[in-house]
């Protein structure tokens, strides 16, 4: 037996440092990272479990979840007995907190009780698994997940099995000395095996006295792959005020009202949330935002309403929002007044504990905290994008203030997105705005998702990137718009927070507008559990679509294919973009059908600026093949359907699995005519790009196959020659991953190399950009937030790649990191031909209405 003693992922409370025994705690983004790392990585080592159990806490089963995934006829078993230690009094305190104090915890669980749910665990189903498995020739791969110290009791529980001298670690380290600490998804990987000479049934031996045990490794491996997403915001401090779980949803005034607000709009509208059934889908907090205050304070210094537009007063609009099961949030601002002024409207700078209180004591749920007149050096004017400091001191100070009142209160921080927010505002907010407002009008939808994509890594539970309040409703866009508008919305796990008039003395919203802000599905991706955001997988810029997906719960995918172009037509969604091979499910949201056993590829008609929002069940992980999905054999012959070729070349990687042990020499013959015979477990073959059969003579029954493509070759920025204006540049940080860049590519100055292919046709190049040319006063025109790129092979036609914001730092505070910051985004370039290719990098269309300049360009790699 194989055995792996593994810990569930990440969750918050082990990163605010909170004792979390049998209490439920979600997973952060970072941890919902750990366990898709994990699953790949197992399946990377073609390690089969035959059995999975859980503890049937969530963080457990969410880990044990991630494994089964890459084995769908796999189901873990979930049970109690495998718990986190029931801490009693202490659940949820912080375990420092716990050491220096001298209370002593109510009804905690002994450590006797630990032992003795280990050690039955251990009797009732990993001994007669191992005794089973041997009496039949079987090799046994168990996995159980569980928490740290129910892993401490199960290891010490299993080694009281063994004698010592048939206890040793791989190395030959003391087993005496070794006492395994599990980290997040760390595992303990130990082979229990039958020793050749045994005294069984010794009654002085231990019960496992005929078998040895080996540790081969305390592995944190899974830990450093994809080390990309090591960068995620989730490694920051969070706030710590046990709200916004997940992304908040409500209502707010502006999108629709502007600052021209009173009592009976809001009154109505919260009605409307409620009639409507809206709040019973979790859209309850309630915003008037600028619009409500007066230029001067009470004598006391309190803030105070405008008591013409709202005459019953806040603290009565609190409670008449609390008595529809709704929340109150209030609108407030960094500066010396509200954004909207004028008619002037006080602000709460130099005001902050005062405000917080007088906020608390009004019954309030959340505050939007704004940004104007916030700019002391230039004379706090109105909007200042280029303010002299960060504002992120003048919101700690907020969020300070804010969590000693006694109350919790949501903190939505919008500073617009000037200092990059997302590396420090989820230590003090629940959200943070990631740019300018939305704009009435189709093209600010493009121009928020390509800011979106730097900040989708740090959204988590209680840390949200905020794309600005929804336009559903307000008759701006089409349907196919809102829909799309939503969708991508509610899979950024961006809160959702409806901007329409739903209902007054002069407009309702439509059926059709209300029916998108109420599809349960999409609304159930914002909110799901994991936590984690999607983000662009793929874009292709010339035919005028993206891919976006992300990981749900209970092993399902969420993608969304957006037609960027204003014409009904089909397209094809390659499920390899979104990291899949195979869907037994894919449920099309907006289409509303379902379609089954879905290998590779799925094409549907997508409306004008509509999007494809797919929700993908009992996937396979892109490059596996099993044969039974897959596989159509004759005799001795299978083959192997719906290949996935992402670029054409003669360097992929075939390995087999057969359904037991075999070293005979197999014939495989792909569909680009190629024939080779291997009595190894991989061997290269080539495939092209697109779609490829894979034939395969054998006598042994075939498992599965797995496709790896070539790793390719990189090219570095230094190894290409400019022209004009463009010119290498080398970075004091950053620009991974080779420490300079190529910039100012206008559209008469380029880049070009000269790179040798193996095979002929289309390749796929992974290029790796840098973009921090934010949209902040161009947001109100056409300012997109992305920078064109382009390549050319051998003087074809130039591929046009859109690139969206890279930057995770602000050029203000942190001169020239933003511009260090890379990225990564594919594309398929066509016309290579065997032996050497000119390659050329410029900025094609430029001229035509694109941006003047290019992405920087660092560096690329060719899958060849």
């Amino acid at each position: 037996m194989k055995l792996y003693l593994i810990r569930h992922a990440e969750t918050v409370d082990n990163v605010s440092h909170r004792l979390a025994g049998i209490k439920d705690s979600p997973l952060t983004n970072h941890g919902a990272l750990q366990i898709a790392r994990l699953g790949r990585y197992f399946a990377s080592q073609n390690i089969k479990f035959s059995h999975i159990f859980s503890s049937d806490l969530s963080r457990a089963v969410l880990t044990a979840e991630g494994l089964s995934a890459h084995q769908p006829e796999l189901t873990p078993v979930l049970l109690p007995s495998l718990r986190e230690r029931d801490f009693g009094s202490f659940e949820g305190t912080k375990w420092h907190s716990t050491w220096e104090s001298s209370v002593v915890p109510k009804q905690p669980e002994s450590e006797a009780s630990m032992r003795q749910r280990a050690s039955t665990f251990l009797n009732d189903y990993l001994l007669p698994l191992l005794l089973a498995g041997d009496e039949a020739g079987e090799e046994v791969v168990v996995a159980v997940v569980s928490h740290g110290l129910l892993l401490r009791s199960l290891w010490r529980a299993l080694l009281a099995c063994f004698p010592p001298s048939d206890v040793g670690i791989v190395g030959g380290a003391d087993i005496s000395a070794f006492n395994p600490f599990w980290a997040n998804t760390g595992y303990l990987e130990v082979l229990v095996r039958p020793k050749l000479s045994a005294s069984v049934g010794d009654a002085e031996m231990p019960i496992l006295g005929g078998y040895s045990l080996q540790v081969l490794g305390v592995n944190s491996r899974a830990h450093l792959a994809d080390l990309q997403l090591l960068a995620a915001g989730s490694l920051h401090a969070r706030i710590d005020n046990g709200l916004a779980k997940t992304p908040q949803m409500g209502w707010n005034s502006y999108n629709h009202y502007s600052c021209n607000i009173h009592e009976a709009i809001i009154y109505s509208n919260a009605k409307a949330l409620v009639d409507l059934g809206l709040s019973s889908l979790g859209y309850r907090y309630v915003t008037p935002d600028c619009g409500w205050s007066v230029a001067d304070r009470l004598p006391n210094g309190t803030l105070t309403w405008n008591e013409t537009l709202f005459p019953s007063g806040f603290p009565a609009m609190g409670d008449y929002l609390h008595g529809l099961g709704l929340l109150f949030g209030v609108y407030g601002d960094a500066g010396i007044k509200l954004c909207g002024s004028p008619p002037d409207q006080a602000g709460s700078l130099d005001h902050e504990q005062q405000d917080a209180q007088t906020f608390a004591d009004w019954g309030a749920d959340s505050l939007k905290y704004d940004n104007c007149y916030s700019d002391a050096a230039t004379g706090y004017p109105n909007v200042n994008y280029e303010p002299s400091t960060s504002p992120q001191p003048r919101y700690k100070i907020m969020s300070d203030a804010l969590l000693r009142v006694g109350r919790p209160i949501l903190f939505q921080i919008c500073e617009w997105g000037i200092d990059f927010p997302a590396l420090w505002a989820p230590e003090l907010g629940n959200s943070w705005r990631i740019g300018n407002d939305i704009i009435p009008a189709w093209r600010s939808i493009f121009r928020t998702l390509n800011q979106a994509v730097p900040n989708a890594p740090f959204a988590g539970p209680g840390q949200w990137p905020d794309l600005d309040m929804l336009y559903v409703g307000n008759g701006i866009f089409s349907l196919p718009e809102e829909q799309t508008h939503f969708s991508l919305w509610a899979i950024m796990k961006s809160p959702l927070t409806i901007g329409a008039a739903l209902k007054d003395d002069k407009t309702s919203i439509s059926q059709a507008s209300l029916e998108v802000l109420k599809q349960k599905d999409v609304i159930g991706y914002n909110q799901d559990a994991l936590g984690v955001s999607a983000n662009l997988k793929r874009r292709w810029s010339d035919e005028g679509y993206d891919v976006w997906s992300g990981p749900l719960s209970g092993n399902r995918t969420v993608v969304a294919l957006i037609n960027w172009q204003n014409v009904s037509r089909e397209l094809t969604l390659d499920l390899p973009d979104a990291g899949l091979q195979y869907a037994q499910v894919v449920r099309n949201i907006w289409d509303k059908s379902v379609a089954s056993d879905v290998r590779t590829s799925y094409t549907a008609n997508v409306a004008g600026h509509g999007t494809m929002l797919l929700e993908l069940q009992g996937t396979v992980p892109s490059g596996s093949y099993p044969a039974k999905i897959f596989g159509k054999s004759t005799g001795k012959t299978t083959t192997f359907e719906s290949i996935y070729g992402v670029t054409t070349s003669a360097n992929y990687t075939l390995a087999i699995t057969f359904s037991r042990p075999s070293t005979e020499t197999v014939t495989i013959r792909t569909s680009s005519g190629q024939t080779v015979s291997t009595s190894g477990k991989s061997t290269r073959i080539a495939l092209t790009a697109g779609s490829n059969t894979i034939t395969i003579r054998h006598k042994t029954p075939i498992e599965s196959i797995q496709v790896t493509p070539p790793t390719g070759t990189y090219y570095a920025n230094t190894v290409f020659n400019v022209t004009g204006s463009a010119q290498h540049t080398t970075c004091s940080s950053g620009c991974s991953p080779v420490g300079s860049k190529i910039g100012d590519l206008t559209p008469s100055s380029n880049a070009y190399t000269s790179i040798p292919a193996t095979t002929p046709g289309s390749k796929y190049l992974e290029i790796d950009y840098i973009n921090n040319d934010v949209a902040l006063s161009s947001s109100w025109g056409w300012g997109s937030n992305s920078r064109n790129l382009t390549v050319s092979v051998n003087d074809g036609a130039p591929v046009r790649l859109e690139v969206p914001l890279s930057g995770r730092h602000s050029e203000l505070y942190s001169p020239g990191k933003g511009w260090w910051d890379s990225a990564r985004l594919g594309v398929l370039t066509s016309g290579w031909k065997k032996g050497e290719n000119k390659v050329v990098f410029g900025n094609e269309g430029g001229e035509d209405g694109f941006q003047t300049y290019a992405a920087d360009f660092v560096g690329v790699r060719v899958l060849d």
